[in-house]
């Protein structure tokens, strides 16, 4: 029910019902971690690229199944310290396919009672964030886990934008494939 509150102000009353209504089975976890893998192998391995890497995995999860899901930017603590603060939208400018001025946010996918985050380890790595919080991550590329079990890590997101399907088309187009 967590997860439904802070998602409230940036969802539909559609999206929520089904977001309440749906329970993620253990084949959609399979599924979740099969394109998860799978996309990770084919994008170049960047930093700060979780805008493009949450569309895509977004787009893939609602044409290929019936899991609820969106798309969501917003900010990232840690130990109650902001690791990506995400007080503005994604500043992209469509016609030429790139986010067009400094943005500090952070993106991720979620579905119901689960977050999915494609990209942290790609972009803590480089930045050379707190070795605390690459041992946090451990040696998983991704994060796929409940709310409950982030919020034990101590990882806090924070979703403020619901990412359009305009903005994830053009994101996505801006992916660099191996």
């Amino acid at each position: 029910m967590e997860q439904i509150e802070r998602l409230r102000n940036i969802l539909s009353e559609s999206e929520i019902s089904k977001f309440k209504n749906y329970s993620v089975s253990k084949g959609d976890l399979k599924f979740l971690n099969e394109y998860i893998v799978g996309i990770l192998s084919k994008i170049k391995s960047e930093p700060f690229k979780c805008a493009s890497l949450s569309s895509l995995l977004g787009v893939i999860i609602k044409e290929n199944s019936n899991i609820p899901v969106v798309v969501v930017s917003g900010e990232l603590r840690y130990l109650n310290n902001i690791v990506f603060d995400g007080r503005e939208q994604i500043p992209f400018n469509s016609n030429v396919k790139i986010i067009n001025r400094d943005w500090f946010g952070h993106a991720w996918v979620e579905c119901p009672n689960f977050i999915i985050d494609i990209s942290l380890k790609r972009t803590v790595s480089f930045r050379g964030v707190s070795k605390e919080l690459n041992n946090v991550i451990g040696s998983e590329e991704y994060i796929l886990d409940s709310y409950k079990n982030i919020k034990s890590l101590k990882l806090d997101y924070n979703p403020r934008y619901l990412l359009n399907e305009q903005l994830k088309d053009g994101l996505i187009k801006s992916i660099n494939i191996r």
